[in-house]
Parts: structure tokens; sequence; C-alpha cells
């Protein structure tokens, strides 16, 4: 009797594991793998000004100034993603997000290649790359 319990409640597990669907296969694949931070100064891209991630990762971006700065992704990345964080949809190939004193704004990036962005309302506008491809 003990053993065929021990069969039943294995197969019942099993089952209830089961493989999963195509759906959540697919979500896996496209899960966000790595965030990268940019911290605006008023006269520096920190810690770098060009970054490397892989696809399907995110980069924070965040003002370190006094006072609000926009910052313009030179991407048509990802609009409906929800990582995305305060930027606006992409009008003619450019993103961009205005961000107060202290707060960030997230974008994604989906595709692979090199993506210009720069920060906009401090004197002189700072510019840097997002390198995305690979793996990490």
């Amino acid at each position: 009797m003990r053993r065929f319990v021990d069969c039943t409640l294995l197969l019942l597990f099993a089952g209830c594991a089961g493989a999963p669907d195509a759906e959540a296969m697919h979500d896996a694949a496209r899960a966000h793998r790595y965030t990268a931070t940019v911290t605006v100064t008023a006269d520096a891209l920190l810690p770098t000004a060009d970054i490397a991630i892989p696809a399907f990762s995110t980069v924070l971006f965040r003002n370190g100034t006094e006072q609000t700065i926009t910052v313009d992704v030179h991407a048509a990345a990802c609009n409906d993603c929800d990582t995305v964080l305060g930027f606006e949809p992409s009008v003619d190939g450019v993103r961009s997000a205005p961000i107060a004193p202290g707060a960030v704004a997230t974008l994604c990036f989906h595709e692979g290649g090199e993506f210009r962005y720069v920060a906009n309302g401090i004197e002189p506008a700072l510019a840097g790359i997002v390198r995305v491809g690979g793996s990490r």
C-alpha cells in the first residue's frame, strides 16, 4: 500500500510540473538579463560614457545634477516593455526622457547595435554610446 501511495504522489507531482508552454519559453528567452547605470553629473557620465550590454538589457540613467536634464537616445528601442520608465515613444528614431534632479529613467534594448545618447540641459551637453550585442 505504501508503495502505491508513493507512486501515486510521484505521478501527481510530475503531472503538475508539466512541460512549460511556448509562451513561457518565449518570455524566458526574452527576459532582461542585465542593467547598466549611467549617472549624469555636471561634467561627466559615470562610470563611463560608453556602455556595453547584451541584448535584452536595460540602461538606467540617473540625474546627478541640480537641474532637470533630458536624455535623448538615438534608438527606436522597445515601446511597450515594462522596463521603460520615463522615456517617451520614439520620434524620428529618438527616445527622450526629461529627468528631474535625483530621479532616474530606464530604457531597454532588444536589438544589437550602437546607439548614441546625449544628456542635454547641462553645458556642455554630454554624449555616449550604448553598444548592444553578445551575452553576459
